[in-house]
């Protein structure tokens, strides 16, 4: 007979409020994942790893979603990763079997057409086209409708969040003028931005194996593993759908072994696995300065491109696209120059929504503060083929104002609440387990 039993809290992903947020980082040239081979088959045929309440979540799903896991995290595909993944996968199929069903029960719909969108927009966070992205999930082994799953959870549960959380949730001017006045008391001080994974342990029996976890996921890192996939994939912590961004944190807002960890670090230096009350952390410093002193990082730029997927990438077709791009581009000036070069290839769209410059990735980075606004980049090779990159749009970072310090904490607190609910869904479900 099955055991019924209630699932151990783990913390939800925050749900990014200002437009939904869907990124994998690719591992281009990995083996293909293996994880399909470590059930029998007549099990992933027909059998039932989990319940919840009175709907099913087969072994084939899991099978199908550790696979692209694996691809989103570029972790290699042996048999300890895709043990210690299985359980951190399904738990992500019971919370969006959960958040589905609230979501239905309020109302929320996601057609087919709001999935086809955000297909769109994970190819073009890859600088692929939808095809050449789906390309990659076939050849991975990764059926489309694994990943339409788990869009259709995620704008599901952002629907609820929206409908039902966001309007309970209230931010006074007081509130907001409180920490202004504590923010200008500590100008000055260091601040670190970091980026972390965090690993909870519930309990005492899972010490070992995720002390364990933690360190095998540094030792990937270390070795040129992504952070920010990684931590999508893994990481308990409110930041995993940001790839772990915690953003500019002042080192006396850190708990003392954090802190006395992250003085340590030099930039871009990963942390070994950091011991607090609530499990284990492994924090990536990306930048440090002194408290409320903006840098150029910190500003928001709309970024342009025109990118040219090159599939197979082979020599011949990667030199006939850099002659296309250098045809197109020369002489070009400004992102609606740009925009009709993109649309006269039949290229993904070109601009981004405003982005702070130092949240993208570090080559990306430096190039960008490299150009003005307007001015085209080199070639530049992409996982998905070749690209020209610029600056459509900049606005310089100020010190923190009352309208932002508002925004924050109502992000704040709607990501707080919008965790007490899923906590209380979890404890009112029924969640059956039958794969161990």
């Amino acid at each position: 007979m099955p055991t019924y039993r209630h699932r151990h809290p783990r913390t939800p992903p925050a749900i990014a409020l200002a437009g939904l947020v869907l990124a994998l980082a690719l591992a281009f040239g990995a083996g293909r994942p293996a994880a399909a081979q470590q059930q029998p088959q007549a099990q992933m045929l027909d059998g039932v790893a989990a319940v919840v309440n009175d709907r099913v979540i087969t072994y084939s799903a899991v099978e199908d979603r550790m696979r692209l896991a694996l691809l989103a995290s570029g972790l290699p595909t042996t048999d300890e990763s895709v043990q210690r993944l299985r359980p951190q996968v399904l738990d992500s199929l019971v919370d969006e079997q959960l958040q589905l069903q609230a979501g239905e029960d309020a109302g929320i719909q996601v057609s087919d057409d709001d999935i086809a969108e955000a297909m769109g927009v994970i190819a073009s966070n890859n600088n692929m086209s939808t095809e050449t992205f789906e390309a990659l999930l076939r050849q991975h082994d990764v059926p489309l409708s694994t990943l339409h799953d788990q869009i259709r959870a995620t704008l599901t549960w952002r629907g609820f969040v929206q409908r039902r959380v966001v309007p309970q949730v209230d931010v006074t001017e007081e509130a907001a003028r409180d920490v202004l006045s504590r923010i200008e008391q500590v100008e000055g001080e260091p601040e670190f931005l970091l980026s972390d994974i965090f690993l909870t342990v519930d309990s005492p029996s899972e010490e070992g194996e995720v002390r364990d976890l933690a360190q095998s996921l540094v030792d990937e890192l270390r070795g040129g593993g992504s952070f920010r996939a990684i931590a999508s994939q893994f990481s308990d912590g409110v930041g995993a759908t940001d790839g772990g961004n915690m953003g500019w944190v002042l080192g006396a807002q850190l708990d003392d072994d954090l802190r006395s960890t992250v003085e340590t670090l030099g930039v871009g230096e990963v942390s070994d696995p950091v011991r607090t009350a609530g499990g284990y952390h492994i924090v990536l410093l990306r930048d440090q300065r002194l408290a409320n002193t903006p840098t150029a990082d910190d500003d928001l730029v709309v970024l342009g491109r025109l990118i040219i997927p090159v599939d197979p990438p082979t020599q011949q077709a990667l030199a006939a696209a850099a002659y296309r791009l250098e045809q197109a581009t020369s002489g070009i000036e400004g992102c609606d120059a740009l925009q009709q070069q993109a649309e006269a290839l039949g290229a993904p769209p070109v601009s981004s929504d405003p982005v702070r410059i130092g949240s993208l990735a570090e080559d990306l980075t430096n190039l960008l503060n490299s150009l003005d606004v307007g001015e085209p980049s080199g070639l530049i090779r992409t996982p998905g083929g070749l690209g020209i990159f610029m600056v459509c749009e900049r606005t310089p970072a100020d010190r923190a104002t009352l309208d932002q310090i508002l925004n924050n904490l109502l992000e704040e607190r709607i990501n707080l609440a919008q965790q007490r609910y899923l906590r209380d869904l979890r404890r009112d479900a029924m969640v059956d387990i039958r794969v161990q």
